[in-house]
């Protein structure tokens, strides 16, 4: 079968949407499918079109500063024209058996009409909190026919309070590609490492907790919290005086 990962970014570029659809194309491919990534090149010296580990990445429409443009730290103009790329290639996208849509950049799930004949899914990688944030999620699961495919079991029962067909919401986790150390190392890394948004469904503030109980930051341990969100002053607060912990911030490309 062909599938087709419509979605923001993706490889080289570091984040937790682009980690989970490189894990899902990569093992399709392993299993005998086709799969394109068509993405945002958002740098310069990135090819139009490459073959990254099996899956063909093609980069529609590009910009040299995407992520460090505009509102939201994204280039808005290349986002208008990555959505009306998607629809004046709506026959190339009706070749797919299947389109799975990341979230970002959010239009191009609202906006797109995509082609009927081929099952779409939209992916749910996480939950913002806030009312505007609610209104716009409720857009993206409104459409008919469309399947949608969660992260975790609370997502899903988001979408079904929100009305979602169950037999049209699928749960898949995202794998990770990270290093194991061999069953005869006998290191022992005292690092701990969060790396992402602190939004609410993280639960940075559940690791933190843990932290503190376990009396880790006491043992030697150090727990990294790497990213920026919503949570970012709470988590301040409840770290100060927490032996251990650091808070790095937002990072950029090149520290992650």
């Amino acid at each position: 079968m062909k599938f087709a990962f419509v979605t923001e970014l993706y490889a080289p570029s570091l984040g937790g949407m682009e980690s989970r659809f490189k894990a899902w194309a990569e093992e399709l491919v392993r299993q005998g499918h086709d799969c394109e990534v068509w993405c945002v090149g958002h740098q310069e010296g990135l090819a139009s079109v490459e073959a990254i580990n099996g899956v063909t990445v093609r980069r529609v429409v590009s910009h040299p500063r995407y992520k460090d443009s505009g509102a939201a730290r994204r280039h808005w103009p290349t986002v208008f024209k990555f959505c009306w790329t998607l629809w004046s290639r709506r026959v190339e996208l009706a070749a797919f058996d299947g389109i799975v849509l990341g979230k970002w950049p959010l239009l191009h799930a609202l906006l797109v009409p995509y082609p009927r004949a081929v099952e779409v899914r939209q992916d749910w990688c996480e939950q913002r909190s806030g009312t505007a944030w609610q209104f716009i999620y409720r857009l993206m699961a409104r459409p008919h026919g469309r399947g949608h495919v969660a992260i975790n079991g609370g997502i899903a029962q988001w979408l079904r309070n929100h009305g979602v067909v169950a037999e049209h919401i699928a749960t898949i986790g995202s794998a990770s590609e990270g290093p194991v150390a061999p069953p005869e190392s006998k290191r022992v890394d005292k690092r701990i490492l969060f790396f992402g948004r602190l939004n609410e469904h993280k639960q940075p503030l559940l690791l933190l907790e843990a932290f503190k109980q376990a009396g880790l930051g006491e043992q030697g341990y150090t727990l990294h919290f790497a990213g920026a969100g919503p949570q970012s002053e709470v988590l301040a607060a409840c770290a100060a005086g927490v032996p251990g912990v650091v808070l790095h911030g937002r990072v950029s490309d090149g520290r992650k």
